[in-house]
């Protein structure tokens, strides 16, 4: 069924037509009545004039003859306005005061005639076909001595309407008269009540626009008005707290999201963007800037998380799963914001899991390392300890081969407790009070260089030093030392013997840059990326060869941490390798 449709008018467009209506109603109506009854209180007058006027007459003709009664008749009307009628029982007119008699015809079918012969008085008002106009005509039978008559007295009825027509006249006027000072008194009253109906309108209309810089106060002495403007101050009051706690509730809430690291996205049935923090826009960044409007779809592609979101939507409950896009992994809370017949609203909630996988990865591998690092010495300690149980020992050449073993593995072993403890010191260490000393760079590196040549028995081999002697850093000296001591033995571990080693010390205004050169057997590229990690071995047979924990690069980076500073390196496989320590100003 169509909805009809109600234009809302002004309150005079309204009540005027009706009150106009209802005043003349009324007006018609009382008009009606009252005149009605004025014409027949005239009418009335009329009636009882000629009823003693006739009562009077016959009492007069009653001792006059046939002959004398015209002349009685004519002279008892004299100059008034009555016509005085004598009609016999045959309905001939025997004498009238304004006629001849003779030329006159029968009035035995007139109606008061015909009444007045039955022995009935009798009154009637009709057109007289002998004068030509209305006449009202009072008839009574009388008994004179010329037998018996019928009485007829008569005025013209043009008086009583003359009074009528005066009588509506003076009506219309007073009627228009009333209808003016009514509706006068309406406008007034409509005025009255209109003025503060359309301030209320007005303020009201302001107050819709959220507008409340002016109170509501429509000065009017109408009790429903002021009851009206006091409840829309009391709501205006109301909805302005409501609207100042929803918008700090909302402040507050949009700083939540704009602080959060998670990416919160929020979407509609459609799968559209309709809302996404600072955090989304960085995560998925569109084209555009902005995430807001654009389909899901075109932002992250995953089957899983588009089979959640239609199952979340179904039954408005919260889901979760662990997805992958574009090489970053996400633990994603998919649940219901609003859920309704026509628009429901799903929040997303992506937690960016790539750092924690990719340190998982990290404990998983540094724990199979560290078991097959430890493995190692430990099976060739225990297998060899066993041999001289069982009997070796009373070979002295191999019991001395065994135990010599036995020691370098062991040597091994606690050379990755060794490693494995400073890396622990260094990540646990939070204090920087003991790296702000000034550290003479030459120096330092020249006992490293004893170190590593007394370590690898190369006391001859070809190390070119360039460093200003005044060069300082700011450091702790033993770890500054314990970084160079790893680069150098790698540098002379991981090359021949014959080929030099090249140190050089640069420094400008952004900090201090230290390489270590080799021209050994360089790195692959694709290892580059991972040689900083624990126990990662580039050639795992070699570097267990040459005495490796797998650990030193990894403790390199972390001094430089400490440092608030960075190891780089630059290699190209078969061709050496260039380590470089950057200290910051």
């Amino acid at each position: 069924m169509k909805r009809r449709v109600v234009i809302p008018g002004r309150l005079r467009s309204i009540l005027y037509p009706w009150i106009f209506l209802y005043v003349l109603i009324s007006i018609l109506v009382l008009g009606g009545i009252t005149f009605n009854s004025v014409r027949k209180h005239l009418y009335n007058q009329k009636i009882d004039a000629l009823h003693e006027t006739t009562l009077l007459i016959r009492n007069v003709l009653a001792s006059s003859d046939s002959e004398s009664l015209k002349e009685t008749a004519a002279s008892l009307a004299g100059d008034t306005s009555y016509r005085i009628t004598v009609i016999n029982d045959q309905g001939m007119v025997i004498s009238d005061s304004l006629l001849n008699p003779a030329a006159m015809g029968n009035h035995a079918d007139r109606e008061e005639i015909a009444q007045a012969l039955r022995g009935e008085p009798h009154v009637s008002m009709r057109f007289s076909e002998t004068l030509g106009y209305d006449m009202i005509y009072y008839a009574v039978p009388v008994t004179l001595s010329a037998g018996s008559m019928v009485l007829r007295t008569s005025l013209p009825a043009a008086e009583l309407k003359e009074s009528l027509r005066d009588v509506y006249i003076a009506f219309s006027i007073g009627g228009i008269v009333f209808l003016a000072v009514a509706l006068g008194i309406t406008f007034l009253l409509i005025s009255y009540i209109e003025r503060p109906m359309a301030v209320l309108a007005k303020q009201s209309a302001r107050l819709a626009k959220l507008d409340f810089s002016e109170r509501i106060t429509p000065h009017s002495s109408i009790r429903e008005v002021q009851i009206v403007a006091n409840s829309l101050q009391s709501m205006a009051n109301e909805l302005k707290d409501q609207l100042v706690s929803i918008s700090h509730q909302r402040d507050e809430l949009q700083a939540v999201l704009d602080s959060m690291s998670e990416a919160v996205i929020v979407i509609d049935e459609q799968m559209t963007i309709i809302e996404a923090n600072p955090s989304a826009n960085q995560y998925f960044t569109p084209p555009g800037g902005q995430l807001a409007g654009l389909p899901l779809t075109a932002v992250v592609k995953h089957a899983t998380l588009h089979d959640l979101i239609s199952e979340t939507m179904q039954d408005s409950g919260r889901r979760s799963a662990t997805i992958t896009v574009r090489n970053s992994s996400y633990h994603v809370n998919v649940t219901t914001v609003r859920a309704a017949a026509e628009n429901t609203q799903v929040m997303l909630v992506f937690n960016d899991i790539t750092a924690l996988m990719h340190l998982e990865r990290i404990r998983k591998d540094f724990v199979a390392n560290v078991s097959h690092e430890l493995k190692t010495p430990i099976t060739s300690i225990q297998g060899f300890s066993e041999t001289l149980l069982d009997g070796a020992l009373d070979n002295s050449h191999l019991a001395r081969r065994f135990v010599k073993i036995i020691n370098r593995q062991t040597e091994r072993l606690q050379s990755i407790i060794d490693d494995l403890l400073i890396l622990s010191e260094l990540e646990q260490k939070q204090s920087r009070e003991h790296f702000n000393s000034r550290v003479l760079v030459e120096p330092v590196i020249h006992d490293s260089l004893l170190i590593c040549r007394e370590k690898s028995q190369q006391l001859d081999r070809d190390i070119r030093v360039t460093c200003d002697p005044a060069l300082a850093v700011k450091g702790n000296t033993h770890l500054i030392e314990q970084a160079f001591i790893n680069l150098i033995d790698n540098a002379m571990k991981y090359s021949d013997s014959t080929s030099p080693i090249t140190i050089a010390c640069t420094s400008d205004e952004h900090g201090t840059a230290i390489s270590v050169s080799d021209q050994g057997y360089g790195i692959p590229k694709k290892d580059l990326n991972r040689i900083f990690e624990r126990f990662y071995r580039v050639e795992k047979a070699r570097s267990r060869e040459k005495g490796g924990t797998g650990l030193g690069l990894s403790i390199v980076k972390h001094i430089m941490l400490q440092h608030q500073g960075s190891v780089d390196v630059v290699s190209r496989e078969g061709e050496g390798a260039t380590f470089i320590l950057r200290f910051p100003a």
